[in-house]
């Protein structure tokens, strides 16, 4: 048997999983709403909006909040078939405890994430000489 060689990466390879799910959040601006974001998963698509308030929500938080989105797409499934279940059935304490679960998914999974896609500060105009 002749050993194998490891494939190399190519230039062009394909995207990460977690950069086809960034993909699918998009941050928009809401100056209207009340609230600091809103989410609405749309399950047919695949996709995330978030909506902030720019007033309420700085850098580092829309980006807290666009991979909370990636979160939520990710657990979009689930939570769909947990409202199909209360939506024919009925609510049982089962629904209740699939939402503590989501809550605890996210509030797990979100440090891990920030710690594999950290903030970064966007560039700082360079300060004015003065000649």
């Amino acid at each position: 048997m002749t050993p194998r060689k490891k494939a190399s990466p190519k230039a062009d390879a394909p995207e990460s999983t977690l950069d086809r799910l960034l993909a699918r959040v998009t941050v928009e601006d809401a100056p209207d709403q009340e609230d600091a974001a809103t989410f609405a998963v749309d399950r047919v698509t695949r996709t995330v909006l978030v909506r902030v308030n720019p007033d309420l929500v700085n850098d580092e938080a829309r980006h807290g909040y666009r991979l909370r989105g990636v979160l939520k797409l990710v657990l979009s499934g689930y939570a769909a078939y947990n409202n199909d279940v209360a939506r024919r059935y009925g609510r049982f304490d089962e629904g209740l405890v699939y939402e503590q679960a989501e809550s605890d998914a996210l509030m797990d999974l979100e440090p891990l994430l920030h710690g594999l896609l950290p903030f970064e500060a966007p560039d700082a105009p360079a300060p004015a000489s003065e000649d």
